[in-house]
């Protein structure tokens, strides 16, 4: 209890002084109304407040004496208002001091009512108590507390980390020993480190948010001052407005001061406006009537003095002062803090704007976390010009008057200045702002009132005036406006300090390093100060670096093609053609010299200059003139974008509808976005890591096609791999045939003829011939798993294998062995590479793989020493997948292995598993199956990706080595350097030509960062770092399947972006469907996709070219002047519509897709380049000349590079070199004759000027291009070098899913209204939709039959007429038969693009040609279950088999007959299927007389036992669960008929529309709440709900006349006089909706039991007097009236008998009345009384006609025993109310299972 009283003593010691002061603060602004005592409050809490912020020493020494007065000042207080309540004592005080009762009341005396004066008493005493308090307990244990005195011994800080270590309790095992006790140990103890661990990172948050606050409080507190004056602007705040402006010019010191300035004169006015409310000082007194303006103003409200108005309190008068007076408060607690805690800690005061002061520019490219401290400590010093003229183009577009066209004339010259330029206009440019700043808030406050003054400006136009910012009486400028200027002033004064420090310091002082523009032409990788993060990607800063200054260039194009795309005028005009230029040039722009490159891009940024200047100038011809412009130059509003952004807005501002003003398009957001962008850029450029990024683009250069020749020499090595293997199986084949034969020979003596020889076969030919098919699937299986690219881990099918084999928890610890034991990596693999022989890409992979598979082996024998509690069971199993032959043990390591250094111990029995045990195992196992799954699916991705990653590697290497000869060239020149006597250092770099341009490099920026280097010790250095550098790329160090995962993702997009780019034009096409957009995907399918090896560089150019032109095109037509854009909110639905069709019409996103596409052909662009894939072979540098290669072996021509020459050239060398000689390529081998002649022909053309080589030239040029198309069909038409594929089977499935499309989305290919199916009910065929059928069906056999006679031309025909007849019907013949867009239905547009990837595999299919070997069905590639089972199920389609058959005969070479044919087909499907078996057995053998293990039951016998389940339970689920899966069924038609006997029925009557009335869910929740004692009831309603149900309200008039004839109402009258027995009869009959004739029938048809009249009822007696005409009395028909009706959907709608028994209330169910007959009780059913009446007309109608009335009888029980008026939407008797209940109908899809209903569904199942 001493702890807890002396803890919260300490508490309130901190924190008593702070009650205090808010409770002074309280009392000075409380009460109704200011008085006079209060203010004298405020001020005494305005002196606490401003002494603790003006000097802390001070605040403490007052302190006491403050306490004092403030006890003092409040006892007198009190004593007054309580000696004011005497009766005397106010007249004394008006007679004999003076004081009028009015000033008395403003003082604050006045007298209360008892019960008040204790209440007003209350507040004051209580304050006087808890000063006294803080006075005598905690004034002095405070002081010494707030004392600045610095402890002796500080206390030991314990780490985490010690915590951790001296922490003897350990959490228990709650897997062997789960109990409430161990659970709460293990929270006790995880709990315990999670606090500790959080009150660190408290700690050091903390501490950064302080210093944070630190550094910037003083501006948030400038900043808050400016808003107080802003959004208060009166003349008082023209003194702090001045305060503030001054207070952001100077330094530290005089801002400190000027703050403290600010802050007394706000508490000032804080006083001022306090004594300003008290009645005494009257407002009206400043009033001011000026004639000349008709109006009365207020001296004291332009001084800003104001009376609060009866809705508002004085807090909410001065919150913004007491805001105010807050932040400066914060501000001297920081200071106040940071000091205390520096004095304490005894260190030193940081550096000013420092956040971590042990972060230097050196840090900074260490890693990301160095990198971002030194970015939030030197972020403004690096990037403060950048950041400054950003802000002032945001004034610029913000603002939009006369200021903004004053900055943009700064901005002109700023943003092309150097930097030591540019510090020299700084200050000017402050002096500039800060002048205008209180200029401006003058013309916000304006003259005095008193002064009465006219301004000249006064009739001008009010836009005028608002645009030039002119002070006005009716509407002043807005002062708002002020507020970007004052952080434009902020910025550049932080920024004059960065331009002060940079002249002052030394670049040694300069902790973040220089700004000077790197301006040299070229530098050296030694001499870089900065790390080549291309090369050597180590540490996740180095890949984000690469990815910003890598992607910064196309992301800054982009956005100025945004810019350009996004508004429709002139100026955008411009960026469209500014990004296309460089786009266009691509990486190529990084090879120009350093001025080249920074002059064109500054010409980019003018432009963006000229276009914010020109938009700020054109605001005053939008905000003056735009009237009359609108009328006679609407063209040129919409040309130039002409609007003005102030208060011009559309119709409000003018009601002129005619020319619509592009008011979104006139703003400078985009431009402000493209300005921030381009500078950046510019910035990168200027910067060292461009030099980088230049050397890598040179690389790239010299590496154009060398992409290309290491995917020729794969493809050679392909090519030889699948001819080795053709020749392989021919000859085993071969062989076998030659036994076959030369076994038959033996047996069978003389010649046979075909059909002979046939059935002369038997057994015993096959005897000798072994069957090695097995065996030869599993070598070719396990060849591709060791050779195969693959991460660490299982595969899916490898665990659930293990599982089987052995169990859940085997196969666990198996897979995390193998993924651990794949995460251990030896030096032998970067050793290798370093020295020696080097190794290919695949090579390495495969003895990545050996070495994997060794190290699971021995992982194998460290089971029991894993760290892990539980030991592997079933350890034996694992030298399956560890390689090891058969059960024998693995062989012994050898001498000096680590196996032997490791002692196994004996190993431990298992624990018994627990229930904790076997949860945590399956939820290992289920992560298992995950991570399985994951290393299934990235293998699978590898494959895909694997040439890529090949010739990555390959150039990554060849690009370190080309690097290095550089290296060698500097370190061979500079053997012997010549230094000039002055500047020695910066004659270190590499020389150029380009250094002829006069730009000189930095000296002190190269002494600061490379601190005078040795410059062979440098080079060798980074020689030795790219080696390893280079051993890290090829050492892939992710382990984590879901991350690499992602990766194979990503390598397998960005391998295949050619692919990408080809969805996009397909996609694009889908959306546009115009004929502007119809090239593109002609082009991709008849050209890019056809071309061997791949697309050209011819074909990507065209297509950018094209693309940017639609652009252009598009976008030129987009202007309003347009006739056919006049009204384009009006959508033409007309498909043919010209502009429409065309592609040129007007949208809103009209250039989304042609953006997107243009973007993704860069980027592919720039992968091929990356890949050296973008020149073909031997068409640029880096041919065979530099990198010599053996047509053998592509992996020793990937690795002997020319770097084993003797002689080494420079780079630049090796340009000029090879740069001859080129035409030897394959390639240009047609054209190079041409072109030669072409040059020849055209220089005597223009020697001798003779018309006479005219023909000759055109004719050459003809032949020019016309060998380049023979050339692309005769490398078409080559099957010779080919990789041969076969993709049949994925062509087949994009037809087969084309087929279901037509099928089921037929209603959108056709004119046709609805789809097939209602065709099919009315047993008819649309001949439309047959013909597409067939069609369909036709393309499938025919390209089936090109398949099997292997026809490349006939394919190639057949790929270009189908193109041709897809898109001519798509975009043509479609529209016109449908009459709608082809874009406006999904069918059509997923046909399309399926058709498309159809397209693409089949010019694959053409590309590479077709195999030797092409029959047999896809699915019989692999022997397992997947494919055994899915052949059953191609095998189990009706005539598919005899189909394909059938074909496979027609189109095959073969002498035998189709009934052979089938037989051997036959035979070949069981055949697959044994094998499928022999190798299931082979894959899980079973010992002998061994039981099957638990996972093998559960897995495949229970899912076989769960799917017959499912099978035989499912017809009663589907019914149970109707009401789930079926919709609702409303009725439509609800017909009652009552008819007596045989004769003509007497009351017909229906319910339609209105009449039927559905429930609602109160309705149905009263419903049931009325049966919730029924459980028959309950159980009926709980089938239903609420939007089954409806009521139906039947008129009781009949709807039609009782037409009897005389002689049949006479034998009824008969009938009913006689002893024979009359019926009366009711039926109903309801109509409701049927989409499934089938399984909902339409009219449910119901009727009750017949009522028979006996003789002796009374009821007869009085229906036949009714009847006859002598009585009128109703005629009751007891329980005939159905109440409730359930209609089903089989076509009967029956009563609902089990609703009776809630009708009745039990409570009163012994009251029921008896019958009079019978002496029962009548029971409540849910057939109701009727009554029936008989109608007549008057007498004086001309014609005699009868009709019935029919009521139901609601008088027969009393109210609270008939619970029929309870329910709901009753409406006591006065209509015949049905309650029907609809069974829900089947939906569609489901109609053909339900429809026939339970039997049916089993007949289908069995």
């Amino acid at each position: 209890m001493t702890s807890i009283g002396n803890f919260i003593k300490d508490v309130l010691t901190k924190f008593w002084i702070w009650v205090v002061a808010i409770m002074l603060f309280v009392i000075g602004l409380g009460g109704e109304k200011v008085v006079l005592y209060r203010i004298v409050y405020m001020a005494l809490f305005l002196i606490f407040i401003l002494t603790f912020q003006l000097s802390y020493g001070a605040w403490r020494k007052m302190m006491y004496g403050f306490w004092l007065t403030v006890i003092v000042y409040s006892m007198l207080v009190l004593v007054l208002i309580y000696t004011y309540q005497f009766e005397d004592i106010p007249a004394y005080l008006s007679n004999y001091t003076g004081i009028p009762d009015q000033l008395q009341k403003d003082i604050g005396l006045e007298r209360f009512d008892t019960g008040d004066l204790f209440v007003r008493l209350l507040t004051p005493t209580f304050f006087v108590v808890i000063t006294v308090i803080q006075l005598h307990y905690f004034h002095r244990d405070f002081l010494k507390l707030s004392e600045f005195t610095r402890p002796d011994q500080r206390p030991a800080t314990v780490t985490t980390e010690q915590i951790i270590d001296d922490e003897t309790d350990k959490p228990p095992n709650l897997v062997d020993e789960f109990n409430f006790k161990n659970f709460m140990r293990t929270v006790n103890y995880y709990g315990t480190r999670l606090i500790k661990q959080i009150g660190e990172i408290y700690i050091v948050v903390s501490e950064i948010s302080w210093r944070v606050l630190e550094i910037h409080i003083m501006k948030i507190v400038l900043f808050s001052a400016l808003a107080l004056t802003v959004f208060d602007k009166c003349a008082l705040h023209l003194l702090l407005f001045l305060g503030v402006v001054g207070g952001v010019i100077f330094q530290a010191s005089v801002q400190r001061l000027m703050i403290y300035l600010c802050s007394i004169f706000i508490s000032f006015l804080l006083l001022v406006k306090m004594i300003y409310q008290i009645d005494y000082i009257s407002h009206d007194y400043w009033n001011d009537n000026c004639s000349e303006w008709n109006i009365t103003r207020n001296d004291a409200e332009w001084l800003g003095l104001k009376k609060i108005a009866k809705e508002s309190s004085l807090p909410s008068l001065l919150k913004e002062y007491i805001g105010i007076i807050f932040v400066v408060t914060v501000q001297a607690v920081v200071q106040i803090r940071q000091k205390y805690q520096r004095f304490v800690n005894q260190s030193p005061e940081p550096g000013a704007g420092i956040l971590f002061e042990d972060v230097k520019r050196k840090d900074a490219d260490i890693s990301l976390i160095q990198c971002t401290k030194f970015l939030l400590n030197y972020g403004f010093y690096k990037f403060g010009v950048e950041i400054t003229l950003i802000t002032l183009v945001a004034v610029i577009g913000t603002r939009l008057d006369i200021f903004s066209v004053l900055y943009s004339f700064w901005l002109i010259p700023m943003f092309c200045m150097r930097r030591e330029k540019l510090a020299t206009v700084w200050l000017p440019f402050i002096i500039f702002i800060s002048v205008f700043l209180p200029i401006q808030y003058i013309f916000c406050v304006g003259l005095p009132p008193f002064l009465c003054a006219e301004y000249p400006w006064k009739d001008w136009d009010i836009e005028l005036k608002t645009w030039l910012y002119l002070p006005d009486e009716i509407e002043p400028p807005l002062a708002s406006r002020l507020i970007p200027d004052f952080i434009l002033l902020l910025f550049a004064c932080q920024q004059r300090l960065v331009f002060l420090k940079e002249h002052h310091a030394s670049p040694e002082e300069l902790a973040g390093g220089t700004n000077d523009e790197v301006m040299e032409a070229t530098i050296t990788p030694n001499l870089n100060p900065t790390p080549d993060f291309l090369t050597s990607s180590r540490t996740p800063l180095d890949i984000i670096k690469k990815c910003i200054f890598l992607s910064f260039y196309w992301i800054t194009l982009a956005i100025i093609f945004l810019s350009g795309t996004n508004r429709v005028n002139l100026f955008a005009l411009g960026y469209l053609v500014g990004s296309f230029i460089f786009l266009w040039e691509g990486n190529e722009f990084y090879l120009r010299t350093k001025k080249s490159i920074i002059k064109r891009w500054n010409y980019l940024l003018a432009y963006n200059v000229f276009v914010i200047f020109s938009k700020s100038v054109l605001q005053l011809i939008g905000c003056i003139f735009l009237n009359q412009l609108q009328f006679q130059f609407c063209w040129l509003v919409q040309l130039l974008g002409i609007a003005c952004l102030n208060k011009f807005r559309g119709s409000e501002g003018s009601g002129i509808t005619h020319c619509e003003v592009p008011h979104d398009e006139a703003g400078l957001v985009w431009d402000g976005i493209t300005f921030a962008f381009l500078l950046f850029q510019r910035r990168i450029f200027n910067s060292y890591y461009f030099f980088h990024i230049r050397g890598e683009t040179e690389v790239q250069a010299l590496l154009a096609s060398r992409g290309a020749e290491l995917i020729e020499e794969l493809m050679q090595k392909q090519i030889r791999q699948q001819e080795e293997e053709e020749k392989d199986v021919l000859e085993k084949i071969k062989m076998k045939m030659d036994r076959i034969k030369a076994t038959h020979h033996r047996r069978q003596k003389g010649p046979q003829n075909h059909f002979d020889a046939i059935r002369s076969g038997d057994y015993y030919m096959f005897e000798e011939v072994e069957d090695d098919d097995m065996a030869m699937i599993d070598s070719i299986t396990e060849e591709d798993e060791d050779s195969e690219d693959r991460p660490a881990g299982f595969t899916l099918s490898e665990l659930m294998s293990s599982a089987l084999k052995s169990d859940v928890e085997s196969a666990t610890e198996m897979a995390r062995l193998a993924r651990r034991s794949s995460e251990i990596r030896e030096g032998s693999i970067t050793d290798s590479i370093g020295a020696g022989p080097t190794i290919t890409g695949g090579s390495l992979i495969r003895r990545r793989s050996r070495k994997r598979l060794s190290r699971r082996g021995t992982a194998q024998r460290k089971v029991s020493t894993a760290d892990h509690d539980a030991p592997l069971a079933g350890a034996e199993d694992y030298s399956y997948y560890a390689g090891a032959a058969g059960d024998q043990p693995p062989p012994p390591s050898p001498a000096g292995s680590e196996d032997e250094i490791v002692e196994e111990p004996v190993p431990k029995p298992p624990p018994s598993p627990t229930i904790m045990r076997r949860i945590i195992g399956y939820i290992r196992f289920a992560w298992a199956i995950l991570e399985s799954l994951m290393v299934s699916a990235t293998t699978w991705l590898n494959k895909f990706s694997k040439d890529y990653r090949h010739v990555s590697k390959c150039l990554a290497r060849e690009k370190l080595l080309l690097k290095e000869q550089e290296l060698n060239q500097l370190i061979h020149n500079l053997q012997e350097p010549i230094v000039p006597p002055r500047q020695p250092e910066v004659e270190l770099s590499f020389e150029d030509e380009s250094r002829g341009s006069g730009d000189v490099g930095s000296k002190d920026d190269l002494n600061t960062v490379i601190e005078k280097p040795s410059p062979v010790k440098d080079i060798e250095e980074f020689k030795g770092s790219s080696l390893d550098s280079f051993s890290e790329i090829e050492e892939d160090d992710i382990y984590n399947p879901f991350i690499c995962f992602c990766v194979s993702v990503w390598y397998v997009i960005i391998s295949h972006s050619d692919l990408v780019c080809y969805f996009v034009v397909f996609l694009n096409q889908i959306k546009s469907s115009s004929i502007l957009s119809l090239p593109l995907p002609l082009m991709v399918l008849l050209w890019g996709t056809l071309s061997v090896p791949r697309p050209t560089k011819t074909f990507w150019v065209t297509i950018i070219a094209y693309t940017e032109a639609m652009v252009v095109i598009k976008y030129l037509f987009q202007f309003d002047f347009f006739p056919w854009n006049e009204k384009s909110k009006q959508v033409n639905t007309k498909p043919f519509w010209p502009p429409k069709i065309l592609g040129i019409e007007k949208q809103e996103k009209y250039a989304m897709y042609d953006v997107t596409l243009l973007m993704i052909v860069f980027f592919h662009r720039f992968m091929l380049k990356s890949l050296g894939l973008w020149k073909n072979k031997g068409s640029t540098v880096g041919s065979a000349e530099t990198f010599p290669k053996s047509s053998h072996d592509s992996t020793k021509s990937t690795e002997d590079t020319s770097l084993k020459r003797d002689d080494t050239i420079s780079l630049k060398q090796e340009k000029e070199e090879n740069g001859e000689g080129e035409n030897d390529s394959e390639e240009t081998d047609g054209s190079t004759q041409e072109d030669g002649l072409c040059a020849q022909v055209w220089e005597q053309w223009q020697v001798y000027e003779s018309f006479q080589y005219g023909p000759q030239f055109l004719k050459l040029c003809v032949l020019k291009y016309l060998s380049s198309i023979r050339v692309f069909f005769n490398q078409i038409l080559k099957l010779e070098y080919k990789v041969k594929v076969d993709v049949y089977s994925y062509m087949f499935m994009c037809d087969f899913f084309n087929f279901l499309v037509v099928i089921f989305g037929f209603a959108s290919f056709g004119s046709q209204q609805g789809d097939v199916s209602s065709y099919l009910e009315e047993n008819k065929v649309p001949v439309p939709f047959l013909v597409m059928v067939i069609l369909q069906f036709g393309l499938i056999v025919i390209d089936r039959a090109l398949y099997l006679r292997k026809d490349i031309v006939g394919k190639f025909v057949f790929q270009i007429a189908l193109v041709t007849l897809v898109h001519i019907a798509m975009f043509f013949i479609l529209p016109s038969v449908t009459e709608r867009d082809f874009n406006a239905n999904l069918p059509p547009q997923m046909w399309y693009m399926v058709k498309c990837i159809y397209l693409l595999f089949s010019a694959y299919q053409i590309r590479s040609g077709y195999p030797t070997r092409i029959l047999g069905n896809f699915l019989c590639k692999k022997y397992n279950y997947v494919n055994m089972f899915l052949f059953k199920g191609f095998m189990g389609v009706p005539f598919l088999f005899e189909l394909r058959a059938l074909m496979d005969w027609i189109w095959t070479d073969t002498s035998m007959t189709l009934s052979d044919w089938l037989k051997l087909e036959d035979i070949f499907a069981n055949i697959f299927q044994l094998k499928c078996q022999r190798r299931a057995e082979k894959e899980y053998p079973q010992g002998r007389g061994l039981p099957k293990q638990r996972m093998n039951k559960y897995t495949i016998g229970g899912s076989s036992l769960f799917s017959i389940i499912a099978i035989i339970w499912f017809p009663l689920v589907l019914f149970a669960l109707g009401n789930t899966v079926g919709l609702p069924n409303r009725p439509l038609d609800v017909s009652l008929e009552i008819s007596i006997g045989s004769y003509q029925p007497i009351y017909t009557m229906s319910a339609q529309r209105n009449a039927l009335i559905p429930f609602t869910v109160t309705d149905w929740t009263q419903f049931n709440y009325d049966y919730r004692g029924d459980k028959a009831g309950q159980n009926f309603l709980s089938n239903y709900e609420y939007e089954d149900a409806y009521l139906a309200q039947l008129n009781g008039n009949s709807s039609s006349v009782w037409g009897i004839s005389p002689p049949a109402k006479d034998k009824l009258i008969e009938e009913l006089q006689s002893d024979k027995p009359v019926s009366v009869r009711i039926s109903w009959t309801i109509a409701r909706e049927s989409n499934n004739p089938p399984s909902t029938q339409p009219i449910a048809i119901g009727k009750g039991e017949d009522i028979e009249l006996l003789p002796q009822d009374d009821n007869r007696k009085h229906l036949m007097e009714m009847i006859n005409g002598t009585a009128t009395k109703p005629v009751k028909i007891k329980a005939i009236f159905p109440k409730f009706l359930k209609v089903k959907n089989s076509g009967k709608a029956e009563v609902a008998n089990d609703l009776t028994k809630g009708l009745v209330d039990m409570r009163w169910g012994y009251n029921l009345r008896k019958n009079k007959d019978s002496g029962k009780l009548e029971k409540i059913t849910v057939l109701r009384n009727l009554t029936l009446t008989l109608k007549t007309p008057a007498p004086n109608q001309i014609t005699s006609q009868d009709w019935w009335v029919i009521e139901e009888d609601c008088q027969e029980f009393k109210v609270k025993e008939d619970k029929i008026q309870d329910l709901p939407k009753g409406d006591q008797c006065n209509h015949l109310n049905i309650y029907t209940f609809n069974e829900k109908a089947f939906p569609p899809t489901l109609s053909f299972i339900s429809g026939g209903g339970y039997e049916n569904i089993l007949y289908l199942l069995f």
